[in-house]
């Protein structure tokens, strides 16, 4: 395909990726296949250096998914208490433990 090609291509899908208010840019491949989030998008997903992702390839797309961790709801329960709805659980159910 030619260069014309390739530029009509990629303005059509940023046209395309406009008209449904996503966020977009171009970005290169860096030395040893390294890719950089742009700042704007970086700040808002809220991704810190050091924030891992999670790479999906599907057909001949790449989707970065960031790795959250667990809310302080899940923080705030302590193995005992894990313990206790389990039993509690299981005697509902009319398990023996």
């Amino acid at each position: 395909m030619s260069r014309g090609g390739d530029v009509s291509i990629i303005e059509s899908l940023i046209s395309l990726i406009n008209q449904k208010n996503l966020m977009e840019r171009i970005i290169r491949i860096g030395k040893r296949n390294a890719i950089y989030i742009p700042k704007e998008i970086a700040n808002s997903l809220n991704l810190k250096e050091g924030d891992r992702l999670v790479i999906v390839v599907k057909d001949d797309k790449i989707e970065l998914i960031p790795v959250r961790k667990p809310s302080k709801y899940w923080a705030e329960i302590s193995p005992e208490e894990v313990e206790e709805v389990g039993e509690e659980i299981s005697r509902s159910l009319g398990v023996n433990s």
